[in-house]
């Protein structure tokens, strides 16, 4: 029985390109793109947890003003632990680089 098509030999074939030759393929781009925004919306880690070590202020682009009236211009973080939440970090557009 004769196959057009060899497995085997396409995926090593796959897999011996150079990493300018795979981006040179077509529509790669797009499948790239398709992938990162899969990992954007499902993450593969839900949360991340950091521990500050010193207390520190982290600068904000453009001040908050609470629901008491304050505005604020930096987060204060105390020394010791805080947790971001990367599952609903990347889904506001207005977070996202």
């Amino acid at each position: 029985m004769r196959t057009s098509w060899k497995p085997r030999r396409y995926h090593t074939w796959m897999l011996s390109l150079k990493r300018d030759e795979l981006i040179a393929r077509p529509h790669f781009a797009s499948v790239l793109d398709h992938v990162h925004e899969s990992l954007r919306l499902y993450p593969a880690m839900a949360n991340d947890g950091r521990a500050a070590v010193h207390a520190d202020v982290i600068p904000l682009n453009e001040p908050i003003t609470t629901p008491s009236g304050q505005v604020l211009r930096g987060i204060r973080v105390d020394a010791g632990h805080v947790w971001v939440s990367v599952l609903f970090l990347r889904k506001r557009n207005s977070l996202c680089l």
